[in-house]
């Protein structure tokens, strides 16, 4: 009995054995197998979007209780998302992108959650949101490298594309270009040559736009990417109808539209329509142009795309003024307008503009970073060869370390140099984001308050009322939109004051001045050898100190008199600033409230000048500003 028991025993463990040899071969042939049934759907991404997305879903299925390759199973998540988008399917899209986050953070796939936040910004991208589109991807790329990053720049460039900010967009390709030809990418290089075409097409070049186009149709050709063809198409179409070659152009369109039937696309038909309606439009087909352009509505609002529908609304308004229907036409500028407001948000675009500075500043630290390596290495190979030619003597290691020194002090000056570049840079990039917005608010909410006084007026000249409360009520409104035309005023005037673009810092200054109420403040104002021209970046960091230090004497000095005085000669420009005010503890007021003595500090160091503060409670306060020829 007992020998019997001995080789059950023993037979049951040579079975256990062979049961669990087993289930890890099966678990390494079906992960295999998963990887390449991956691998196919992948493939055909584009080129049979049917076939790859049928193959994604066996992928998804076979993993979804108990996945032999995790990494698989939560990359197919990204896949289906991508497949959803090209159906325009984009909250399917959104479900499969947000599990697949979870599933990659959860589980540590740092990489797979970076692409797959990639993927939700050109979700944003795909559903319009455009200005979400830059914040979510421009927070995201410090963390890519590779295609990864091109494909995110891609991404920011045609949000730019569409907002019509054509520089930036033709800046972010282009970066993102150098990726994809580094990695020899074709699909990134033809997307990268499309966008570029149609961005040279939108800034009326459109025989700088055709080689780019037609290369990037003959990359999407051979790979048999339908949807890349029909949109380089649409592009080409309408750089034809820029060059008044309607025959070609309409050629285009109509390739493009029967592709776009081919794979169901919405968003490309509504193109297509929008731009059949503004050739039809063009050559006073009026009823075709209707037509078309009734039906891209129809189609963008399906897929509530708000790009298509303010072009496709602001040439229906056209159209409709063309044939009388005035009521109509005024409907469809009004819509036109909801979704441009729709898609443009300034405080959104502040944001952004911040994002790009911040990207901007990460960016030239990291080559930064990489040339102080550089010189750190260098240096560590010169030690070492210092080391060895101490072997041959004193005389040649005193040669080779004064070589080096002078090599660390030149290579210095360059970081030096850059950095100042850097600073250059931001404060010239907030001051334009200055000018553009004093610009929007000038000739945009100026113009409609403007309007809306002038409009009241009329009212008050026409409307006869016994009625003395509702005389009042116009009356008190009349004065109030007038004072909100004042206040737009102001603050386009302080953000950009024409004075400092038109006639330098001390028409600037003088205008400011006499902009303020000096009634309880008398304010002079003195110059001395102001005749030479000064940088743009000069007078527009002085006229901000200026600004910044009246600003403080009148809301915290009590003074009476403020004298302000610029002065140059051989050594540079001397700024004072003094008045009779009630003083302060310079100590005490960096401690409780340091911000603006700090910017104006900030400001000044960027002209490698020197500013000095003297104050004592009761006896005035004097800042001293020196900046170097």
């Amino acid at each position: 009995m007992v020998l019997i028991r001995y080789w059950l025993i023993i037979l049951f463990l040579f079975t256990g054995f062979g049961v669990t040899a087993q289930n890890d071969l099966n678990n390494d042939s079906l992960k295999t197998k998963i990887q390449a049934l991956l691998a196919d759907a992948k493939k055909n991404f584009r080129v049979n979007n049917k076939t790859g997305e049928a193959l994604a879903y066996k992928v998804y299925e076979s993993e979804k209780n108990n996945p032999a390759c995790l990494v698989c199973y939560i990359d197919v998540h990204n896949l289906l998302a991508l497949f959803k988008m090209e159906s325009e399917s984009y909250n399917e899209a959104s479900d499969f992108l947000t599990t697949g986050l979870k599933l990659a953070i959860d589980n540590n796939q740092t990489a797979l959650e970076n692409k797959i936040k990639g993927n939700l910004g050109l979700l944003l991208f795909r559903k319009g949101e455009y200005q979400k589109c830059i914040i979510t991807t421009l927070e995201l790329l410090p963390q890519l490298t590779g295609t990864g990053k091109a494909n995110a720049l891609g991404n920011i460039a045609a949000s730019f594309n569409y907002l019509k900010q054509y520089d930036l967009s033709i800046k972010y390709q282009q970066e993102a270009l150098t990726i994809f030809k580094e990695n020899n990418y074709a699909p990134g290089i033809a997307t990268g040559y499309n966008l570029l075409g149609s961005t040279y097409t939108k800034l009326k070049k459109p025989n700088q736009a055709i080689p780019y186009l037609t290369a990037s149709y003959k990359i999407k050709k051979e790979s048999g990417d339908t949807l890349g063809m029909a949109n380089t198409l649409i592009n080409l179409g309408e750089n034809s109808y820029d060059l008044n070659n309607y025959t070609n152009a309409y050629k285009y369109f109509n390739e493009a539209e029967v592709l776009y039937k081919a794979i169901k696309n919405k968003e490309g038909l509504s193109k297509v329509y929008t731009n059949l309606g503004v050739m039809a439009a063009k050559q006073k087909k009026i009823s075709a142009a209707k037509d078309y352009e009734l039906k891209a509505v129809t189609l963008a609002k399906q897929i509530k795309d708000n790009y298509v529908l303010n072009e496709v609304y602001a040439n229906l308004s056209k159209t409709y003024k063309e044939v009388d229907q005035l009521d109509s036409a005024l409907i469809a500028k009004d819509k036109a307008m909801a979704a441009k407001d729709s898609m443009i948000d300034l405080t959104v675009q502040q944001q952004i503009a911040e994002m790009q500075t911040k990207y901007e500043t990460l960016k030239k630290e990291k080559q930064i970073e990489e040339q102080k390596f550089s010189i750190e290495k260098r240096n560590y190979i010169i030690a070492a060869t210092a080391a060895f030619i101490l072997l041959a003597g004193f005389v040649a290691w005193a040669f080779f370390n004064r070589f080096r020194l002078k090599k660390k002090n030149e290579l210095q000056q360059k970081l030096n140099e850059q950095q100042q570049k850097a600073t250059i840079d931001i404060l010239t990039a907030e001051e334009k984001e200055r000018k553009r917005i004093a610009s929007d608010l000038h000739d945009g909410v100026g113009q409609l308050m403007t309007a809306a006084w002038l409009n009241l007026q009329a009212i008050d000249v026409q409307h006869i009322t016994t009625n003395e409360e509702t005389s009042q009520l116009l009356a008190k409104t009349i004065h109030l939109v007038d004072e909100s035309c004042k206040e737009v005023r102001a603050v386009s005037h302080n953000m950009m004051p024409n004075a400092l673009l038109k006639k330098g810092l001390v028409n600037a200054v003088r205008e400011f001045i006499n902009q303020i109420n000096t009634k309880s403040t008398k304010i002079n104002l003195q110059t001395e050898d102001l005749n030479k021209a000064l940088p743009t970046h000069v007078e527009t960091v002085l006229y901000r100190v200026i600004q910044e230090s009246v600003n403080n004497v009148i809301k915290h000095a009590a003074a009476t008199s403020l004298d302000i005085s610029i002065n140059q000669d051989d050594t540079g420009i001397d700024l004072m600033i003094e008045d009779n005010g009630k003083g302060f503890v310079l100590e005490e007021a960096v401690q409780k409230d340091g911000i603006g003595l700090q910017n104006i500090k900030s400001r000044i160091d960027f002209l490698n000048g020197t500013v000095n503060w003297s104050s004592a409670p009761g006896k005035g306060t004097l800042v001293a500003i020196h900046i170097p020829a």
